[in-house]
């Protein structure tokens, strides 16, 4: 059955007469595409940003105004862009952008508008390579003098990725539209206004029973568009059972029908629409699939389900090719589907297909919209999200490398080993290049402190014969010397004091070079020979190790205070250690720290400044708060904090 409702389609041009609730936010946008060449619309996932452009914005264009070329990244952004303009122009391979824009527009009499939907793929799920090339090409389509536009469509929350992008397109932010989530009244406008064009009756008073709706879809959080359209397909379709049972739905044709409170009620509201939904779609497609293809795999259609989402939540497209009924994904997607064979997968797609779930394009297949990935990222076990945590830091880690060149830790190469065959098959190569190259580099480094380590024990050894052999002529010149018992005691004492030195020797070695514990054990061996040499000679061991055990709880707080970011107060621990006990090692402890923290207050600044940049004040506010802790007297850090703290 076609219901009247979209369930998670965007709405087109052919739905204008459908399409309400969004007519400041189409002039607004109309305004802005005809006084300028590009143009950022961001906004939550499900406020409906495609469908404002596809059907809003195109409605107030005629056929000979505006030609749009919709271009999702798929596998590459820039072969998208490449393949779109190809499709429109008569010109051989290899000529350049300008070039296909000059004959679009020549062959069309129309200005391109080239709206990028979903724009935050690239960032997902494209290559800083990527990313560089594709901006690139839109400076080189910006800079054309045919008549063109550039539309960016992307969810809000990863606006911070474009700062990079603004540092090659400075007017990147400046004509923008947010896209805001719909409020109540506005809901109620677009339930009226789509009753009356369906033919349903809402039970009187109208504005109880739209209050009703809205109650079930929204409960206390806003309400997703997609998901709207979903509980208002399913309601319908069970109102129609009811009043026209054994009756076929004819589309276009739309009898009158009545939607009531307590059928309304008594349906449920979106979050058990949804979970019975996909319930029932896959316990159904699981019992077929385990009869007719005798698969032991528990939920295969879950499975599946959770390949065509990112780690982050947004939609994965997976390129494919069909093969009779079978579908065979692509790599490097492939791997992730364990063993579910290309028949099985076309036989799952399909029917996800027609249960409106999955669309197919002519080169990639994926979910019908990213709200439904994000439900399902939603209730991704703990081991799921686990992953993604994992998955993500890589990414971040990956990003740091490229612009510090620093490697992985032991203690992050262990945190990650777990999940490493899982995330095989989902990272970039490059960035499993990086794991891999971090982990020989923390070999090398291990390798080199286990030699370090090596040559100070037998220095130590060395160490120890050299004393023993001045005890051993010690104890022969004391032989000789027997009868003379000044002599044996001045002997004696010259033994004890060679051997107190070298131990002394040992410990201020290992103590420049950071082994605290076995610097303390050379101490303490030292302070049983001193006393037997003298009152002072004691006391000054004693003081020595008092001091150095002190050092060394500094030098241990700077650690935890470094690790867990709080830079300045490791750097006063490490300041307090070297006033106390200075050598070189505590003096490049607190370098290393100290450009830590330059480099830390550089990357919340700039953090900052590229949320701010797109009115995202909250979190800008974050990273300048994390840039004051870290430089409480930067009258820029705080200045932008007060920047971030003030109203729209």
């Amino acid at each position: 059955m076609k219901t009247p409702f979209k369930f998670l389609d965007a709405y087109g041009p052919e739905d204008k007469a459908a399409f309400f609730g969004r007519d400041e936010e189409v002039s607004a946008l109309y305004d802005m595409v005809s006084k300028n060449r590009l143009i950022l619309i961001y906004g939550q996932s499900g406020t409906g940003k495609t469908s404002l452009v596809q059907c809003g914005l195109a409605s107030r264009f005629d056929a000979t105004d505006w030609l749009p070329v919709f271009i999702r990244r798929q596998q590459d952004i820039n072969q998208s862009l490449n393949s779109s303009l190809k499709a429109l122009s008569d010109l051989p391979a290899g000529a350049g952008l300008d070039e296909q824009l000059d004959d679009i527009y020549c062959t069309y009499l129309r200005p391109v508008y080239l709206i990028f939907d979903q724009l935050e793929e690239l960032f997902v799920l494209g290559s800083q390579a990527e990313q560089q090339a594709f901006t690139h090409q839109i400076r080189l389509l910006l800079r054309s003098s045919t008549p063109s536009r550039v539309l960016f469509i992307m969810r809000e929350e990863y606006l911070a990725f474009l700062y990079e992008m603004e540092q090659q397109l400075p007017d990147l932010f400046d004509r923008r539209l947010r896209v805001e989530p719909m409020g109540r009244t506005k809901l109620r406008q677009v339930l009226a206004g789509s009753f009356r064009q369906f033919n349903i009756q809402a039970e009187a008073p109208e504005d109880d029973t739209l209050d009703q709706v809205v109650a079930q879809v929204s409960g206390k959080a806003l309400v997703q568009l997609p998901f709207l359209q979903v509980w208002l397909d399913r309601f319908y379709r069970s109102v129609w059972t009811r009043q026209y049972p054994g009756q076929e739905l004819v589309t276009g044709q739309w009898p009158a029908l009545a939607f009531k409170r307590a059928e309304i009620h008594a349906f449920g509201d979106l979050g058990d629409v949804l979970e019975h939904y996909l319930a029932d779609l896959s316990g159904s497609l699981n019992a077929e699939l385990k009869s007719r293809f005798s698969l032991t795999e528990e939920d295969p259609v879950r499975s599946l389900l959770e390949v065509f989402v990112s780690e982050e939540g947004t939609k994965r497209p997976l390129p494919y090719e069909w093969k009779a009924e079978a579908l065979h994904i692509k790599e490097p997607w492939r791997d992730l589907l364990g063993p579910l064979s290309p028949a099985v997968l076309g036989f799952i797609c399909r029917s996800l297909e027609q249960a409106r779930l999955l669309r197919f394009t002519e080169e990639y297949v994926e979910l019908a919209h990213d709200t439904l990935a994000a439900y399902i990222h939603s209730t991704r076990s703990q081991q799921q999200r686990r992953l993604q945590e994992i998955y993500l830091r890589v990414k971040y880690n990956y990003r740091d490398f490229q612009e510090t060149g620093e490697y992985l830790s032991r203690r992050q190469l262990n945190a990650l080993e777990e999940y490493y065959p899982s995330l095989v098959g989902r990272l970039d190569p490059a960035v499993l290049d990086f794991i891999k190259e971090s982990q020989l580099k923390q070999d090398q480094i291990e390798q080199a402190e286990l030699l370090a380590e090596r040559r100070k024990r037998r220095l130590a050894i060395r160490i120890a014969t050299i004393v023993g052999l001045l005890a051993v002529v010690a104890v022969v010149a004391a032989g000789f010397a027997y009868t003379q018992y000044r002599s044996v005691e001045r002997a004696q004492y010259a033994i004890l004091q060679n051997a107190l030195e070298a131990r002394l020797g040992v410990a201020k070695i290992l103590k420049v070079q950071g082994q605290y514990p076995e610097a303390l054990a050379e101490l303490d061996a030292a302070r049983v020979l001193a006393a037997d040499i003298s009152a002072g000679a004691l006391e000054e061991v004693v003081s020595t190790e008092k001091n150095w055990k002190q050092v060394k709880n500094y030098v241990d707080q700077g650690r935890l205070l470094s690790a867990d970011e709080s830079l300045r107060a490791a750097i006063s621990q490490y300041d307090t250690a070297y006033a106390m006990a200075p050598d070189t090692y505590l003096e490049k402890l607190r370098q290393a720290t100290q450009a830590e923290l330059e480099n830390k207050f550089a990357d919340y600044m700039q953090k900052g400044q590229a949320l701010l940049n797109a009115g995202q004040k909250e979190l800008a506010k974050l990273n300048f708060d994390k840039a004051l802790l870290l430089k409480p007297e930067s009258e820029q850090a705080r200045r932008k904090a007060e920047e971030s703290n003030q109203k729209k």
